[in-house]
């Protein structure tokens, strides 16, 4: 299951780095350690600032996922944090 995370425009550069050079990007790499998971790029070759505050973690299954988006929807910096649907057939 995909958990979709979108956080604020500034701090993007530096969780894509994997960098915490401000208190909300370190909050945010914290929880992600904790929860033993990566936030990856969601759109990596994106230079867009609307499209590279958007990030994706893996998760095991869709209990996990609620627990991480539920873990993650607090930290400052992140906007939005929710489970993606399974695809479906049209």
């Amino acid at each position: 299951m995909d958990v979709i995370i979108q956080v604020r425009r500034e701090i993007a550069p530096d969780l894509r780095g994997r960098v915490a050079k401000s208190p909300a990007a370190d909050e945010i790499l914290r929880a992600a350690r904790d929860l033993g998971v990566t936030l990856e790029p969601l759109h990596p070759g994106a230079t867009d600032p609307h499209l590279i505050g958007y990030f994706v973690v893996l998760a095991a299954d869709f209990a996990a996922a609620e627990r991480i988006a539920e873990r993650l929807r607090r930290c400052q910096a992140v906007e939005a944090a929710y489970v993606k649907p399974p695809d479906e057939m049209p």
